[in-house]
C-alpha cells in the first residue's frame, strides 16, 4: 500500500524559517526588564520586577559591568531562596525560552 504526502515541502519551508527567525530573536542581547517582565517574575519570584529582585540582592547593581562582577555562588543562592529556580542558569535559561517564544509567535510563528 502506498501513501501519498503531501505538504513536505511548504512544512521544512516553515521549520527552516523558525529556526532563522529564532537565530536572529536569541542573537539579539535583551535586557534584564524585558527578559524579566513583570508576569514572570510575579509567577516565579517573591517581587514584582526584576528591579526589585536586583536591588534586594545588591542595590550596588547599576551596569551589566556590576552584574559581571557578582558572586555567582551567592547569587544562586539568593535564587534559590527568593525564586522557583535553583540558580541563576535555569532563571535565566526560563525566562529566555519564554521571551524567545513570544518573540516569534508575534512575528506569526504558532509554536503551541
Amino acid at each position: 500500500m502506498k501513501f501519498n504526502i503531501t505538504g513536505l515541502d511548504s512544512l521544512e519551508k516553515q521549520l527552516k524559517a523558525v529556526v532563522e527567525e529564532a537565530k536572529k530573536t536569541i542573537g539579539k542581547k535583551a535586557t534584564l526588564e524585558k527578559l524579566f517582565p513583570p508576569e514572570f517574575m510575579k509567577k516565579h519570584t517573591k517581587y514584582d520586577s526584576i528591579v526589585n529582585f536586583m536591588n534586594d540582592f545588591s542595590p550596588g547593581i547599576k551596569t551589566r559591568e556590576d552584574f559581571n562582577k557578582i558572586n555567582l555562588e551567592e547569587f544562586d543562592e539568593f535564587i534559590k531562596n527568593n525564586t522557583d529556580f535553583d540558580d541563576w542558569d535555569s532563571f535565566k535559561t526560563a525566562a529566555g525560552t519564554i521571551f524567545a517564544k513570544e518573540k516569534l509567535e508575534k512575528r506569526g510563528f504558532n509554536l503551541k
